[in-house]
């Protein structure tokens, strides 16, 4: 057992904002951080990778985004683009061929981020809204994937 008294010397609860800021933010594209990644088994036929972002700017940083990529769904279509966006964080991270869930953590890179309308009321902020990621790019605006080395040979890369 251990004594936690030390813990709660300096705290008071009420300089706490209450409940924390879960108001939306604006859409738009933003710096962030994968500070988690992990793999999730819901069944045999449904899996899942949780991302979690943390904004470190332009603006708003310190805001946390998820996002969940059903990587095997019942539904294929659903699995297909799932793939097809953590590929692209992948990309923008500049991962080649991730092998595990941990290659993602630390990465940075630029989020895209949209507000949908709550389907859940419990989900959504004051205005029914929420945010969603919608797309990854490299920080910057440009490629994290290494461009091919350029050939001085001249020749075509089937005369080599």
């Amino acid at each position: 057992m251990g004594f936690l008294d030390d813990a709660f010397d300096d705290y008071d609860p009420s300089n706490e904002p209450a409940g924390g800021n879960f108001n939306s933010i604006p859409a738009g594209w933003y710096d962030a951080r994968v500070a988690e990644c992990e793999l999730i088994e819901k069944s045999s036929a449904h899996h899942m990778v949780k991302m979690r972002f943390d904004i470190t700017g332009p603006s708003h940083e310190g805001r946390v985004m998820f996002n969940y990529f059903n990587i095997k769904h019942p539904n294929e279509q659903a699995a297909k683009f799932a793939k097809r966006d953590i590929q692209s964080c992948a990309f923008a991270l500049g991962l080649k061929a991730p092998i595990q869930t941990s290659d993602f953590v630390g990465g940075q890179l630029s989020i895209k981020v949209k507000k949908t309308k709550a389907r859940d009321p419990q989900y959504g902020d004051d205005n029914g809204e929420q945010n969603q990621v919608a797309g990854f790019k490299a920080m910057g605006g440009g490629s994290a994937m290494p461009k091919p080395a350029a050939s001085n040979s001249g020749a075509a890369p089937w005369e080599r």
